[in-house]
């Protein structure tokens, strides 16, 4: 006889519910430099603000999933809507150089 109500459902017994990572734990990924210091990549400035931000727009959210997945130096449009998303998130600037 199947004991457990996952075991009935087809799962294993030690199938836990989803629990979201704790605060702290949360702030740690976010804040990977603990001194607030600026970016000097990009990618990392867009995980981040991706991370930090809550109101994300659905077209803002693409854009940061995309330039944190490719290395290719940001054009000039990219890099002033990237400065504008950290700030409104209240990260530290990019230093990067744009082409």
């Amino acid at each position: 006889m199947l004991g457990s109500n996952n075991e009935r459902a087809g799962r294993p017994a030690a199938t836990r519910p989803y629990s979201p990572p704790s605060k702290q734990r949360e702030n740690d990924i976010i804040f990977s430099n603990k001194l607030n210091e600026p970016f000097t990549d990009h990618r990392a400035a867009a995980r981040a603000c991706f991370n930090a931000s809550d109101n994300l727009t659905r077209r803002a959210g693409q854009f940061l999933g995309g330039i944190a997945h490719d290395g290719t130096p940001l054009s000039p449009a990219q890099r002033e809507w990237l400065d504008q998303l950290l700030e409104r998130a209240g990260l530290p600037p990019l230093i990067e150089q744009v082409l």
